[in-house]
């Protein structure tokens, strides 16, 4: 990017400097200037009269166009950075996005809410047993949340002599079996009773 690009990208945007106020003022605010105007008006492009604008402006602060090269420069590293620091920017919220989906991807489902995921419950009143497929007689399949416990797929026996269901066998998931959600608000628990299963 050098100077001519900056005068290329206000001509694009704007169009030529005499379609505004105050720059069509400023170049005509002397006898030289307009003469440069009339001579060029219709005759060159809109970056030339950007460019022929900047040359007013920094004479009248006593600067040449060489001050105004090493500007544009300036400007030209800052813009460079600029848009490495967005896309990095973008990246990182886009990153954050997918880490977020892929935590929770789906509003819970009737089988895995629980009072972590859903501000309307709380500990005492979140708790469910569902039975699921199918399973010989004196047993049942479940899948369980909420009651300050991770989900879980649960085989439960009828116990003759307690005359009532026990836990049998027990498995904790990863994500919900029947909405596939991840299972974040359990991680830690879920993750200690795999190490200490192994």
């Amino acid at each position: 990017m050098n100077e001519e690009f900056i005068t290329k990208l206000l001509a694009e945007l704007f169009d030529f400097p005499c379609n505004f106020s105050p720059c069509e003022e400023e170049l005509h605010n002397s006898e030289e200037n307009c003469v440069w105007c009339e001579e060029h008006c219709n005759k060159c492009d809109a970056a030339d009269c950007w460019m022929h604008y900047f040359e007013v402006k920094f004479a009248e602060k006593g600067m040449s166009v060489d001050t105004l090269i090493a500007l544009t420069e300036s400007v030209d590293e800052q813009l460079s950075e600029l848009p490495q620091r967005q896309i990095l920017q973008d990246r990182e919220a886009a990153e954050e996005k997918l880490r977020e989906l892929e935590r929770y991807p789906s509003k819970p489902c009737f089988m895995c809410v629980n009072a972590r995921v859903d501000d309307e419950l709380t500990d005492d009143n979140d708790f469910s047993s569902i039975g699921v497929g199918r399973a010989m007689k004196g047993y049942r399949l479940s899948i369980n949340s909420g009651n300050r416990s991770p989900v879980s797929i649960e085989v439960e026996a009828w116990n003759e002599q307690m005359q009532r269901n026990t836990i049998v066998a027990s498995y904790h998931p990863k994500f919900c079996p029947n909405c596939g959600r991840r299972l974040f608000e359990y991680e830690e628990v879920n993750e200690n009773e795999r190490r200490n299963d192994s």
